[in-house]
């Protein structure tokens, strides 16, 4: 499902975020990415959802290099993942429902449809209730869970979660881990990249450590 063949990113800065990194993830897959800040692993996730592309080497996604998608077809790429940030990026100007209808409209969903995806979507989560609050009216675990309905509610294939539990309480990341566990479950492929290196362990996942832009382990 996702294959990175001998890739290597440098910013124009010069700077080597990756450097000869190759591995593959199979459809259905768990994987943490680990390592310190600045190792390389937000760039992969980047790299997988064609926000950024390898400087050499092929990053293969679904059969499709994403050195050769041209731009009009990025949105149709982009359908089949859903992303999460470590600092959520909600609008912060529109309720949780508004927050996930604007995702739909944008992969030009209409109707009924989408308010069933959003509403099963949000039950899901145990987020139903909070449908009309604004993300100021929300804890930072339910801001959390929000991203996470927003990243889900387009039914994805690969889910990317960028440090998801970084700016939660220890009580609220437990439960947001627990949702990661129930979507792979389900088939969803996740690939979650953390600083937290006892969590692979814990779930039983397996895990790539980064440091300074190569693969230190497997």
């Amino acid at each position: 499902m996702i294959e990175f063949d001998n890739v290597s990113k440098t910013y124009q800065n010069k700077w080597p975020a990756l450097v000869n990194v190759s591995f593959k993830v199979e459809k259905g897959e768990f994987v943490f990415i680990t390592g310190p800040t600045g190792a390389g692993k937000t760039t992969i996730l980047k790299l997988i959802y064609a926000e950024e592309l390898p400087t050499t080497g092929k990053v293969i996604v679904n059969n499709k290099n994403i050195s050769l998608i041209k731009k009009k077809e990025l949105p149709f790429y982009r359908r089949n993942i859903g992303i999460i940030f470590q600092d959520f990026k909600l609008l912060y100007d529109r309720t949780v429902y508004e927050n996930l209808e604007f995702v739909l409209k944008a992969i030009d969903i209409k109707g009924d449809e989408i308010r069933e995806k959003i509403i099963r979507t949000l039950t899901r989560l145990g987020l139903a209730h909070k449908k009309d609050c604004y993300p100021y009216q929300l804890s930072g675990g339910e801001q959390q869970k929000v991203a996470i309905a927003r990243a889900l509610v387009k039914d994805p294939e690969i889910i990317l979660a960028d440090e998801p539990t970084g700016n939660i309480d220890e009580e609220a990341s437990k439960e947001i881990i627990n949702i990661f566990k129930e979507i792979n479950l389900m088939g969803t492929t996740v690939i979650m990249a953390t600083h937290h290196s006892e969590l692979p362990q814990l779930l039983k996942k397996r895990r790539l450590h980064i440091i300074s832009g190569r693969i230190a382990y497997d």
